[in-house]
C-alpha cells in the first residue's frame, strides 16, 4: 500500500497506535476467568452436596407383642422381630447373645428400609441359658460397614417360644 491508500484511512503517518499482543492476551484471560466464576456460581445453586450418614440416624426397636415381648429362643436358635425406626435404610444388624456361660455373637444380613418391620431368626451355641441379647444396627456408608453401638437395643428375660 502507498501513503496515499493509508490517509485514505486516517491513519496519519508515523503515530500508529494499537494494543500490544500480551495485554490483549491478559485481557482476554482475565474475561475467561471472569465468565468461568459467573458460570460455575451459578451451577452452584442446583448442587447439593451429599451430607455424611452419622448413626445418630440409625436406629432399632424390639416389636413385642404377644406374651414374648417381641424375642424368644427354643433349641439352640434366636427369634425376634425388629423394625428400623431411623432414618436411614440398614443392610444387616449385630446381635450379641449373652448367656450364663458365654458370649456369642452373630451378624444377620438383611436389609431394613426405613419402617421395615422383620421376623428374624438364627442358631447359637454353648452359651447357656440367655440373660441379655442386644441388636446393633448395621449400614454401609462409602463402600464401608458402619455399626453403631450407641443406637442399639437390648432386651432381658429371654422367654421359650
Amino acid at each position: 500500500m502507498n501513503k496515499k491508500n493509508l490517509r485514505f484511512f486516517n491513519f496519519p503517518m508515523g503515530s500508529k497506535k494499537a494494543m500490544s499482543p500480551l495485554f490483549s492476551t491478559v485481557i482476554l484471560i482475565g474475561f475467561a476467568i471472569a465468565l468461568g466464576g459467573i458460570v460455575m456460581s451459578w451451577g452452584k445453586e442446583g448442587y447439593v452436596s451429599a451430607k455424611p450418614i452419622v448413626c445418630e440416624e440409625a436406629s432399632l426397636n424390639i416389636v413385642g407383642y404377644g406374651y414374648n415381648q417381641g424375642v424368644c429362643a427354643t433349641n439352640g436358635r434366636l427369634y425376634f422381630t425388629i423394625q428400623n425406626d431411623g432414618s436411614i435404610d440398614l443392610n444387616g444388624i449385630k446381635a450379641d447373645i449373652i448367656g450364663e456361660n458365654d458370649i456369642y455373637s452373630s451378624t444377620v444380613n438383611v436389609n431394613l428400609m426405613v419402617a421395615d418391620i422383620k421376623k428374624l431368626n438364627f442358631d447359637y451355641e454353648g452359651i447357656g441359658n440367655i440373660e441379655k441379647v442386644i441388636f446393633v444396627p448395621k449400614f454401609t456408608y462409602l463402600g464401608q460397614e458402619k455399626l453403631c453401638p450407641q443406637n442399639s437395643v437390648s432386651i432381658e428375660n429371654i422367654g421359650e417360644c
